[in-house]
C-alpha cells in the first residue's frame, strides 16, 4: 500500500482540551474527529486523578469539528492511573487495532 492511495474517512482523538487544541483546532480538514478516550497519553504523568475530559457534545459546542453521532469504542472508566509505560503501549496498540478493525481500508 502506498500513501498516495490512502483515503482517510475520519480522525480519532482523545477528549481533552489540550489535545484538541494541538490536533483539532489547527486541522484544515472537513472530516469530523471521533473521540476515543483510550487514545489519551500515558497516565504516569498524572498524580492521583485524571484530567477533566470534555464530551463530544461539549467540544462541538466549543466549535470543534467533532462527530457527535459516533459511539466510542472505549470509555474513560477504562483508564488506569496506575498503568505502567508497557501497559500504556499495550492500551494504545489495542485501541488502534480496534479502530482499524471497525473501519477497514477500502481502497
Amino acid at each position: 500500500m502506498s500513501w498516495s492511495t490512502v483515503v482517510v474517512g475520519h480522525h480519532s482523538e482523545a477528549p481533552t482540551a489540550e489535545l484538541c487544541n494541538t490536533f483539532i483546532a489547527p486541522s484544515k480538514s472537513n472530516l469530523p474527529f471521533r473521540i476515543e478516550p483510550l487514545l489519551f497519553e500515558w497516565l504516569g504523568w498524572y498524580s492521583g486523578k485524571l484530567p477533566n475530559f470534555l464530551s463530544p457534545a461539549a467540544l462541538y459546542e466549543l466549535g470543534y469539528n467533532v462527530d457527535t453521532t459516533y459511539s466510542s469504542i472505549s470509555s474513560i472508566n477504562q483508564l488506569d492511573l496506575q498503568e505502567t509505560i508497557a501497559q500504556f503501549y499495550t492500551r494504545s496498540t489495542q485501541i488502534v487495532k480496534e479502530i482499524l478493525d471497525q473501519n477497514p481500508f477500502k481502497g
